[in-house]
């Protein structure tokens, strides 16, 4: 993917279909409950069925998108891992043994795993091998990823999602795997939205707090080098992005030019997200996210983006999981949707508004 190909697929996007959404949120109205007491499951529903462009939408057919990449910034000390934790934490994912693999397993969600540029190698048929190098650049050095390695870690996502919805794929998760990926995802947060490094940088996967200061000024002098462009998310992605924070990325704009929800996890993810957002705004139309992170600022940049994340469960564990978690929620108020009976088929009296 280049960036004239990726602009004429962006200009493809369309808005959900509005009538659909009003049909579907007619029916909510008509069944045996109060109006909206359902709350965020019933818009919820109806946003599906704008996407889908459908009365009645589904979710039977979904798959959890799990990218996996390495950061050089791991080199000034962010991260409390080891590089080789991403392969043998991948490992963990294809045996099955990962918070992910259990709850896809759990959800009836498929998983898919793939390395988009790892430091150490997974040799299992089940890793998708899309590596565009061992790891990304020292962002505290120079440029995480040169343009042409950002496009190409777009258009692993993109594609990938785009094969996913071609076989049938009704809704897409996206997850990730990557030692130092909380660096990466508070230094995106702080160039789109100014925010200071200290208030977007958390523990991540178990920083000692002594060190969380040092981590943010890591983060600071990488932006002050770089110097990206607030507004353009490709300045941003090679500035002090990762291979599978731009992978996310593809997979959600790939949502948005084939009509297909795409739920996003918490803190990483998110940053992806914003990111999509940026290079069109109407993908934010396709974008369900799930839940709040724990991790530090993530509250504030929910808010100056209008992110309303359906549940709050103060997990921060990233992979995708808070994603999967909130599956069964759809399940259910799908279920109410479909199945519950009209005030006329209960013989109910109506309420009147």
């Amino acid at each position: 993917m280049i960036a004239a190909q990726l602009k004429a697929m962006l200009e493809t996007i369309v808005p959900p279909d509005g009538s659909a959404a009003d049909g579907v949120r007619d029916r909510w109205d008509s069944l045996t409950k109060p109006p909206h007491s359902l709350g965020k499951l019933e818009d919820v529903i109806t946003r599906l069925g704008g996407i889908q462009r459908s009365h009645f939408p589904e979710i039977g057919r979904r798959t959890a998108l799990c990218f996996a990449g390495d950061h050089g910034v791991v080199a000034e000390g962010v991260s409390p891992s080891k590089q080789v934790v991403t392969a043998e934490m991948v490992q963990n994912f294809v045996n099955g043994g990962a918070a992910i693999s259990v709850l896809c397993r759990s959800c009836h969600c498929s998983l898919k795993v793939v390395n988009t540029g790892m430091v150490h190698d997974v040799d299992h048929p089940s890793v998708i091998q899309m590596p565009i190098a061992r790891g990304t650049a020292n962002m505290r050095r120079r440029p995480a990823m040169s343009e042409e390695q950002m496009y190409r870690a777009l258009d692993i996502g993109f594609s990938l999602a785009r094969k996913e919805i071609e076989e049938g794929a009704q809704l897409l998760v996206t997850g990730e795997m990557g030692v130092g990926n909380t660096t990466a995802a508070s230094a995106i947060y702080a160039a789109v939205t100014g925010m200071d490094p200290e208030e977007i940088t958390g523990m991540g996967a178990g920083l000692p707090e002594s060190r969380v200061a040092h981590k943010a000024e890591v983060i600071r002098e990488s932006l002050n080098l770089h110097r990206p462009d607030p507004s353009s998310p490709r300045d941003v992605l090679c500035a002090v992005g990762g291979f599978e924070l731009a992978a996310m990325c593809g997979v959600m704009l790939a949502g948005a030019v084939f009509s297909c929800a795409v739920v996003v996890d918490g803190f990483i993810a998110g940053a992806s997200a914003v990111l999509s957002m940026l290079f069109h705004p109407g993908v934010r139309d396709y974008l369900i996210f799930s839940h709040s992170s724990g991790e530090a600022g993530f509250d504030e940049v929910c808010r100056r983006f209008s992110i309303d994340p359906l549940v709050d469960l103060n997990m921060k564990l990233g992979e995708g999981t808070g994603a999967v978690m909130i599956l069964p929620l759809l399940d259910c108020a799908l279920d109410c949707y479909r199945e519950m009976a009209t005030f006329d088929e209960a013989g109910v009296t109506e309420i009147e508004i």
